[in-house]
């Protein structure tokens, strides 16, 4: 064969060789990119919802609610503070940690709705209960003062001091003692009982966290509206729907 039928066959070699590798290499850029993507993905759901379970920031669940309400879970009572009648046919438990930004959310956008239309009424009464995440500092000193506030007065009196808490306090000790004065306990009876860290309110905050934990809270606020879980600092009409099925469940059943 002469030379020009060699460089053909050179060239035609490494035409073939070229594509190979071309093929090759744009084979290699997609199970990379495809990797990559599953990687970022994988990093967003570690990042996203349940971290902010964890941190006590919370999980918004998209609203209105389902078609079909949520399951029924078995969520105790105890004997933790209630603002309403305690006869009224709508319980609502609600578990949240003083450092909860999502739980002061619910404060500020449906607490005084649902007071006015649904507690005070009698249609409703609210249990709080504590439950104080691992990445808090000062949720368990606030909800031991808010026990102390509720020993020293009344429920009313509790969910008072509560709001405010949620709604403005530091949590620091000096604005726990002031907050509580402010709402007429007395400071002397009220520092007693705040020096009382590891006493019988320590293991009530204790006992409640416990009680979450048994019916399936895993972050805060978690409500339970007559056993149906409601997850995340929700919309007031959220609430609204899901009492008024309990309010007419309750109607059909008398």
């Amino acid at each position: 064969m002469d030379s020009s039928g060699n460089r053909q066959c050179d060239a035609a070699n490494a035409w073939m060789t070229s594509s190979f590798v071309l093929a090759f290499l744009l084979f290699a850029s997609l199970v990379w990119n495809g990797v990559l993507s599953t990687m970022t993905v994988r990093a967003i759901g570690s990042s996203g919802t349940n971290a902010q379970v964890e941190q006590g920031q919370g999980a918004e669940l998209p609203s209105p609610l389902p078609e079909a309400p949520p399951e029924v879970a078995d969520v105790s009572a105890d004997d933790d503070a209630v603002l309403g009648d305690p006869a009224a046919p709508v319980e609502m438990v609600f578990f949240s940690d003083f450092q909860c930004g999502y739980c002061g959310r619910f404060f500020a956008d449906s607490f005084e709705r649902l007071r006015e239309e649904y507690i005070s009424s009698g249609k409703v009464k609210l249990i709080s209960r504590d439950y104080p995440l691992r990445f808090t500092s000062r949720s368990l000193p606030a909800a031991i003062a808010a026990e102390c506030v509720r020993d020293l007065s009344d429920d009313d009196t509790y969910f008072d001091y509560q709001v405010a808490l949620f709604l403005g306090s530091d949590l620091s000790d000096a604005s726990l003692a002031a907050v509580g004065t402010e709402m007429g306990v007395s400071q002397e009876r009220f520092v007693e009982c705040l020096a009382d860290a590891d006493g019988s309110r320590a293991e009530e905050v204790r006992a409640d966290h416990a009680d979450g934990v048994a019916a399936g809270v895993n972050g805060t606020p978690t409500f339970f509206v007559n056993g149906r879980r409601v997850v995340g600092a929700q919309p007031y009409e959220v609430f609204k729907a899901l009492i008024d099925s309990e309010l007419e469940d309750a109607s059909g059943r008398n």
